[in-house]
């Protein structure tokens, strides 16, 4: 292990660390044979791909928000909130630029590996699961990235941290499942409408619809989204949406009504008033602000790179270009 894996725990300055795992090094989830883990704090619009694994791959988001694309659909994933990439399947990801993701992940090979995600709870319909116990996950990685031989006994333990992670996601799976056996459906309520709003922000959506699709009241969902988001409904929607949105002002040459529209509004003046609402400047403002940022180095004045300090940046172990 390199020494820039090791010091990122200790010095702040260090934003990124990836450990590849030795051949040979086995799993007891069945067939399966853990390939790499990592964590990094991601600076704005930091992204990643389009590209095709060997592996699988699960992040684990930690901190702020990004966007997580497939060929068949797209997802805007928030902190708390875990990603599964299948094997042969092209992605892309990008951090938010104005609330960054920061993440963990571990990659993974072997015959066993789709049927483990099953019963976790993925499918390649919906690669994207809340997650209760990130902090816990995120601990096993930082005791896996100090591991600096590749020794026997390192494999050992590197099987003994991967298995604990994936007992850590069998064990929130299966207190779901018992949650709603015992008639505890909120989760299971807010989950779905999370998922929905996601995948169709760009419609017309009315929350009181949505509600009645689910079987709940709106008044009932609302109070789901505060306990569980600390959000209401309408305030989740609005924030997806004005995401989106910054993301195509700064990464795409589409006019502004187009963006509106894409981003679920049909008046493009009522999306003006609300993005400026948002961020303090109107759209066109915004977009033209990361113009003068790209063209300078930096963006709204801020040099290039800056960012919080902390988990990760740029490491030994992922080459530029192919980092996770």
């Amino acid at each position: 292990m390199g020494q820039k894996e090791r010091n990122y725990l200790n010095k702040e300055e260090t934003r990124f660390g990836e450990r590849p795992f030795p051949d040979g090094t086995a799993g007891t989830c069945g067939n399966i044979r853990p390939v790499y883990c990592g964590i990094e704090e991601c600076r704005p619009d930091h992204s990643f791909g389009p590209f095709t694994r060997e592996e699988y791959l699960i992040h684990f988001v930690l901190d702020g928000c990004g966007v997580f694309r497939t060929p068949e659909d797209r997802f805007r994933i928030e902190a708390g909130q875990m990603f599964l990439i299948y094997p042969g399947t092209e992605t892309l990801y990008r951090a938010d630029h104005i609330r960054p993701w920061s993440y963990c992940w571990i990659g993974f090979s072997g015959e066993d590996a789709g049927m483990l995600m099953k019963q976790i709870g993925f499918t390649r319909e919906c690669p994207v699961l809340q997650m209760s116990s990130g902090e816990e996950i995120l601990q096993v990685i930082r005791r896996l990235l100090l591991l600096d031989s590749d020794g026997l006994s390192d494999r050992f333990l590197v099987s003994a941290g991967f298995n604990e992670i994936m007992g850590i996601l069998l064990r929130d799976a299966e207190q779901v499942i018992r949650t709603e056996s015992a008639g505890q459906p909120e989760l299971s309520y807010t989950g779905y409408a999370v998922v929905y709003l996601q995948r169709h922000f760009s419609e017309k959506i009315r929350i009181a619809d949505l509600a009645a699709h689910i079987g709940v009241s709106r008044s009932y969902l609302t109070q789901l989204f505060r306990a569980h988001l600390g959000v209401s409904p309408q305030e989740y929607l609005i924030r997806i949406r004005m995401n989106h949105a910054s993301l195509c002002l700064r990464h795409t040459e589409d006019s502004v009504r187009d963006i509106a529209a894409e981003s679920g509004y049909e008046d493009p003046l009522a999306f003006s008033k609300i993005f400026k609402q948002r961020f303090g400047v109107s759209p066109t403002e915004y977009r033209r602000a990361g113009e003068n940022g790209r063209d300078s180095g930096g963006v709204n004045g801020m040099p290039a790179g800056t960012g919080r300090r902390g988990i990760s940046g740029e490491g030994a172990g992922s080459p530029k270009g192919n980092e996770n």
